[in-house]
């Protein structure tokens, strides 16, 4: 049996930090947008045998988790600010995909029109 105590429990609830995290949401397999939600630090510190500083938090469902503190923030505009730059950094690397997509995609019309054009022995191709 588990006796709380119940004065310490909320002292505990009114000392605790809160941190920030972000939330990525999906439909089906697509991407659908981001949320940022409240934690609370019940511990933070570097764990023995560990080097890097890690937390135990208490998430919005009320579930206790460990992770790294790297990977929360301090205040809710610090993580919309992470979200701004992430989705920077996506979007310009999704348009290098596509420069590239388009690129090959232009070399395979150009073939088939030449293909297309002209009667080719099954070797040239």
């Amino acid at each position: 049996m588990v006796l709380i105590d119940k004065n310490n429990a909320e002292k505990r609830e009114m000392t605790m930090k809160t941190m920030w995290e972000i939330n990525y949401h999906w439909n089906d397999d697509a991407f659908s947008h981001y949320s940022v939600t409240p934690i609370k630090i019940v511990r933070q510190g570097i764990l023995a045998g560990c080097s890097k500083e890690s937390i135990t938090a208490i998430n919005s469902y009320g579930r206790e988790f460990q992770g790294l503190a790297d990977n929360y923030y301090n205040t809710e505009s610090d993580a919309w600010e992470k979200i701004k730059i992430d989705l920077k950094r996506a979007i310009v690397c999704k348009e290098e995909q596509i420069k590239k997509i388009t690129v090959e995609i232009d070399s395979w019309k150009k073939l088939l029109t030449e293909l297309t054009n002209r009667k080719v022995k099954s070797e040239e191709i």
